[in-house]
């Protein structure tokens, strides 16, 4: 066989390989502390991947959707009559994430800095955090403006000292970096409970969070988000297998080959 054709074929199997390390899953198991103020119902993660109108939480009919902003301001608004549709981005459709319970906002023992944690196993992979942006850190509360990011400081604070960093594809207008909304439902004793309402890309918006992302490997941790008054949304975390790996995956299959026909 020439060389050529090896190559073609080396080409095609690490394309084979690369393809079936994307279909493996990236997040192996989601799981948190005990502490004070905690919802029984346990973080989990969600048989289906994440889509449009994709549940947010094990025990409210919260749904993720498109964003939409005002074209005469630029700024996100929950109003579908004059709101721009962003559309759901592109980069969380079809990957794996964790539903928490939306009360366990309130888990732990300290408003500026809760004890609560939740920890990701998983493979090496691009994580993504999606933050109420009524949070503010500082205040340990929910009294800012949903249109802009959540203050990262004070109780968030662990957000920019764990190395997550906000999310700007070009989706948004004016240089603003990318959000996803959120439609509230109502509290359900569990998640098989759960039914969808509302049903369209960006329709009846209460909410809006703020994406930001990180390179994770192995385990990594999120903090409570417990605030001194106030009921922001809860946090949702999703993971996709990272494409630098499986390029090395392919490279190695390349390797392999060309060491056999010497």
């Amino acid at each position: 066989m020439s060389t050529r054709n090896r190559l073609c074929k080396a080409g095609l199997a690490a394309l084979v390989l690369a393809s079936a390390a994307t279909a493996q899953a990236a997040l192996l198991s989601v799981s948190q502390n005990t502490v004070p103020n905690q919802d029984p119902l346990p973080p989990r993660v969600e048989a289906l991947t994440l889509r449009e109108e994709s549940f947010a939480f094990v025990d409210r009919t919260h749904e993720l959707t498109s964003a939409r902003y005002d074209p005469a301001t630029g700024l996100l608004t929950t109003d579908a009559a004059v709101g721009t549709l962003v559309g759901f981005p592109s980069y969380l459709i079809g990957i794996q994430y964790a539903a928490n319970a939306n009360d366990n906002r309130s888990a732990g023992t300290s408003a500026t800095q809760s004890d609560y944690l939740v920890k990701y196993k998983v493979t090496p992979s691009r994580a993504y955090l999606m933050l109420d942006n009524r949070l503010d850190g500082t205040a340990s509360n929910v009294s800012k403006t949903n249109t802009t990011d959540p203050v990262l400081t004070g109780s968030l604070a662990w957000v920019v000292d764990e190395g997550w960093q906000r999310v700007n594809t070009g989706i948004m207008p004016n240089g603003q970096a990318d959000y996803i909304g959120i439609d509230e439902g109502g509290s359900v004793a569990g998640p098989d409970a759960r039914t969808h309402h509302d049903p369209g890309p960006g329709i009846a918006l209460n909410q809006f969070y703020a994406i930001y992302t990180k390179l994770v490997d192995g385990e990594f941790v999120t903090h409570g988000i417990k605030q001194a008054s106030g009921t922001g949304n809860m946090y949702v975390v999703a993971v996709v297998p990272e494409p630098a790996s499986m390029s090395l995956l392919a490279l190695g299959s390349l390797g392999l080959l060309a060491r056999r026909r010497k």
